[in-house]
């Protein structure tokens, strides 16, 4: 169905209200996807859905869907990976007034939009997959001369090295399969840290130093107290000090589902949760390491209960507490 369209002055839903300029409805659907943490695109014309990356996710992702509606009076907004729908208008007239088929559409739309983003992140998945397991099995163990070892003063921890000096963390997923790699490299004196590009590493993407097995495979051997930490630097460190198998879940905005996994492959286990101290921002595989590390900065920990329905609130507040609340690692 098509809506008719003045290209210059949207109609107005109210007698008393002057219509918006075609600028102007934009600019407040922008500010409305700015609200929800997301990066309007560049371009957005009314009647065509656009694409842009999801929350926290670089400039590459597509996971989050736009359209303006035709007559201006609303829009979709839409986070693949988060969940987020939004249905926006204009103001509360325009909500009074739209056609319930154009909001149906708009949805039906955005549900085909996210099946063939689904199918086509995953065939980014297994192609990335394929290729991180090629470089891994090319890779030697890491030896604990590396500069980045020295650096942070850790042992290598089944981490690999390629023969460009390259280190390598594994990321797993829940099941055990390697869906990427972190590389950690040297670029004009400091380190940087890239995951593989196309890569699965969200949600409970983990490795494991220390444990009987490199992820959460459920296996209970030494795994009566767990520690989950960000970075592999400061896993490495917390294992060294205190000898417990610590996860490593590559961000502070990913603690929280890496925890939910370790609770339900070891319900029995006394897990403490340990965030940079400098957690002021959330760590992505893309960005440099922060400067210290976990020799200098330390990190802030929360035990959480054995109880399943206490753990279920605690793990919950995670993100909140991720931002640097909580108590001193003892």
């Amino acid at each position: 169905m098509k809506l008719s369209l003045d290209h210059h002055k949207f109609a107005s839903c109210d007698a008393e209200t002057p219509p918006l300029s075609t600028p102007e409805v934009i600019a407040k659907f922008r500010d409305e996807i700015r609200s929800h943490g997301l990066e309007p695109p560049e371009v957005i014309e009314p009647g065509k859905r656009t694409r842009g990356p999801g929350y926290g996710k670089g400039p590459r992702n597509d996971a989050a869907s736009y359209l303006l509606f035709e007559d201006g009076r609303g829009g979709h907004i839409e986070d693949f990976s988060t969940g987020l729908k939004k249905t926006w208008f204009v103001n509360s007239n325009a909500r009074k007034s739209a056609s319930s088929t154009q909001t149906k559409l708009a949805r039906q739309e955005a549900a085909q939009a996210k099946k063939k983003w689904q199918e086509e992140e995953a065939a980014r998945h297994a192609q990335a997959a394929t290729k991180a397991q090629a470089l891994w099995d090319r890779a030697q163990p890491a030896s604990d001369w590396h500069p980045y070892l020295k650096r942070k003063r850790i042992q290598p921890h089944n981490l690999r090295a390629t023969r460009n000096g390259e280190l390598l963390a594994p990321v797993y997923d829940r099941d055990g399969k390697l869906s990427s790699v972190q590389r950690i490299f040297e670029k004009e004196g400091e380190f940087e840290k890239r995951f593989l590009s196309g890569g699965a590493t969200g949600g409970d993407c983990h490795f494991v130093i220390g444990g009987p097995d490199e992820y959460l495979s459920g296996a209970a051997e030494g795994m009566e107290k767990i520690c989950i930490a960000e970075g592999v630097a400061t896993a490495a460190s917390i294992y060294e000090k205190t000898g417990y198998p610590t996860v490593v879940a590559f961000s502070a905005n990913k603690l929280e589902p890496v925890a939910r996994l370790t609770r339900e492959r070891h319900p029995n286990a006394h897990i403490t949760v340990c965030a940079d101290n400098d957690a002021g921002t959330e760590a992505k595989g893309g960005e440099k390491p922060r400067q210290g590390g976990s020799n200098q900065g330390g990190s802030i920990c929360k035990s959480l209960s054995r109880n399943p329905a206490s753990t279920r609130g605690e793990i919950s507040g995670l993100q909140r507490f991720s931002r640097g609340r909580g108590g001193r690692c003892r």
